[in-house]
């Protein structure tokens, strides 16, 4: 009896040893459903999971048989992300509201409007949940100071009270619905005139104002991960953007008491500069990211996908898996 334990301890210490190593990356999908050429990328590279469109939503295979097979052949718990926040962001078939209507309301009836987004919230949590999805990319807890059209009717309101009020009621009713926020965009890109999308982005702030004012919900509200933004805070790091910036991954942890998941938002926005894909992902990991988002255009191909993931140093992908739960 001894001698088949040791035996077996053995052999599972040798398969945990040459475990394929999970990558500490979100990816996206080519097409829905995946061809058989991309799920045979994707057992080679492991990622660890994918964020979800509307069109894997709508697609002919259900996101959550999908996520089966995924996890049948990777053997292991896959993550699924999305974007869904109502309004301008919406990958459910039904419209949800958006941000700011909620906020209009709660400019009358605070306590009413926190109600009306725990309860839209559990809905679309739910819905989210029957398709396999684990984690949604919000709250959106930026306090909309600058008006950007980027982020217009994204933002609950222009007071950092009501946008943690509202937040905090959206982020209960995702985790009714079994569903882990990830707010965004930490610790605040309220006042970003460029959208980083498109421009290089800087927030010349004081750092004591935007503690008082832009940071204040972030101080009340954080889940099991943060997504922040591509932006160069000048109170922070002034010459490196944040994505990129040790220093503001300190300020992160160290600030918000901070221990959970820092995903970076998708490493292709203009903001970030020219730098291939491998020397993104691997300057955003190396500054403290636990996760990234690569999102690798259409055109490329698996085996140059491949290899810009296989890139990514050996000592960070063995960093990320003490991170996996």
């Amino acid at each position: 009896m001894f001698a088949k334990a040791v035996l077996a301890f053995i052999l599972c210490f040798c398969c945990a040893v040459h475990a394929k190593p999970v990558l500490p990356v979100i990816l996206v999908f080519r097409t829905a459903p995946p061809t058989q050429a991309e799920l045979q990328y994707i057992e080679r590279v492991n990622p660890f999971g994918f964020l979800l469109f509307a069109k894997e939503m709508n697609a002919a295979v259900p996101p959550i048989e999908l996520k089966k097979d995924i996890e049948r052949r990777l053997k292991r718990k896959v993550y699924f992300f999305i974007d869904q926040e109502g309004g301008s962001v919406n990958r459910l078939k039904d419209p949800f509201p958006s941000a700011r209507a909620f906020g209009r309301l709660a400019a009358d009836d605070p306590k009413e409007a926190a109600a009306q987004v725990q309860k839209t919230a559990y809905e679309m949590g739910r819905r989210l949940k029957e398709n396999g999805i684990d984690f949604v990319f919000a709250p959106v807890m930026d306090v909309g100071v600058s008006k950007s059209d980027f982020l217009n009717t994204r933002t609950y309101a222009d007071t950092p009270k009501t946008v943690s009020l509202l937040a905090g009621a959206f982020t209960k009713g995702m985790h009714q619905a079994g569903i882990q926020t990830c707010p965004k965009h930490a610790p605040g890109i309220g006042r970003s005139v460029y959208d980083p999308h498109e421009n290089k982005a800087r927030i010349s702030t004081p750092l004591a104002e935007l503690k008082a004012h832009d940071f204040y919900p972030f101080y009340q509200n954080t889940d099991s991960c943060l997504m922040t933004g591509h932006i160069f805070y000048q109170a922070i790091d002034a010459e490196t953007v944040s994505t990129f910036s040790p220093v503001f991954y300190r300020f992160i942890r160290n600030e918000l008491n901070f221990n959970g998941w820092i995903i970076p938002d998708a490493l292709n926005m203009k903001g970030l500069g020219e730098a291939s894909d491998t020397e993104k992902i691997t300057k955003a990991l190396t500054a403290g990211a636990d996760i990234v988002m690569p999102f690798f255009g259409p055109d490329v191909s698996f085996s140059r996908r491949e290899t810009a993931l296989k890139a990514i140093p050996a000592d960070l992908i063995q960093r990320f898996q003490s991170r996996i739960p």
